[in-house]
């Protein structure tokens, strides 16, 4: 599968923040830059994205921003919702050159029905009540509209990784298709990614921070550790870098860059299977 040509790069105005064709933006110099597994679901995203009309979108949990910018860059009108102040703060000069994108602390009650789409992604698996988070956000898309949204997928795939992101849970496909369905929306399409690419990572990041984790006291198993400490390793995740800030001048150079491009084609080949680390579900709200 070819993908549609990327929007053209363009400078922005923030000299901390830099544009990479295949990469997109990133802030080495504020110690985030977007990892291997944040690329192949953003390379997801932006093939959908791009077949679909133009409109406004509300992004719940937008980290860092970078996706911010593609959707801007490819003419939509993006707002987000950012709670982490760190993450927020990042996001707002990640998008400084759009004027027309805004970063708001929550979601605002004149938003209902406002939007042509919800974008939602590895935001779910850090919430208890993740029905009711989805439904709340479903009252700002219009009739219609329609939601994207990613998590890590299959529960039995556990890691320390999981526990230093401040996940609650991972997802089984039907799991992650129920739940929107008792939100509210219709599912058309659940598909898996990142294989086979993210396999390879996934034991390497889970080995790193079961060790920084051994260093604050340990590894709780699924949705068993305390929220207050979740919440915290939650605002930390999205724009918490350090090892791949040290990797990226390799992933940008030539051999790094063409396996990345590699990996952006080949995990298409597998959306219908169990074998990536991720799903991205695509429904509408009837």
């Amino acid at each position: 599968m070819t993908a549609p040509a990327p929007a053209p790069l363009r400078a922005p105005r923030d000299p901390a923040i830099t544009e990479d064709r295949d990469f997109g933006r990133a802030a080495v110099a504020l110690g985030w830059v977007p990892a291997p597994r944040f690329l192949l679901r953003r390379d997801t995203v932006l093939r959908r994205m791009r077949t679909l009309p133009r409109g406004r979108v509300l992004e719940i949990g937008c980290g860092a921003g970078s996706l911010l910018a593609d959707l801007a860059a490819l003419g939509f009108e993006p707002t987000a919702v950012e709670t982490a102040p760190a993450a927020r703060a990042l996001a707002q000069r990640m998008v400084a050159d759009f004027p027309q994108v805004a970063v708001h602390e929550a979601v605002r009650e004149e938003w209902a029905g406002r939007f042509d789409y919800l974008l939602s992604f590895e935001v779910l698996e850090h919430i208890e009540d993740d029905t009711g988070a989805l439904a709340s956000w479903l009252r700002c898309l219009r009739p219609g509209g329609r939601a994207l949204l990613s998590v890590p997928a299959h529960a039995h795939r556990w890691t320390a990784t999981d526990t230093w992101a401040g996940h609650v849970r991972r997802y089984d496909r039907q799991d992650f298709v129920a739940l929107a369905e008792r939100a509210g929306l219709r599912v058309e399409r659940c598909d898996n990614y990142g294989f086979p690419l993210s396999n390879v990572i996934e034991p390497l990041n889970a080995w790193a921070h079961a060790r920084a984790l051994a260093r604050r006291g340990g590894v709780a198993p699924a949705g068993g550790d305390d929220a207050a400490a979740r919440d915290a390793r939650s605002g930390e995740s999205g724009v918490k870098r350090t090892v791949e800030t040290r990797l990226y001048p390799l992933m940008t150079a030539r051999p790094g860059r063409l396996a990345m491009r590699a990996a952006f084609g080949v995990q298409h080949w597998f959306t219908g299977s169990e074998l990536g680390n991720g799903f991205v579900l695509d429904a509408v709200r009837p």
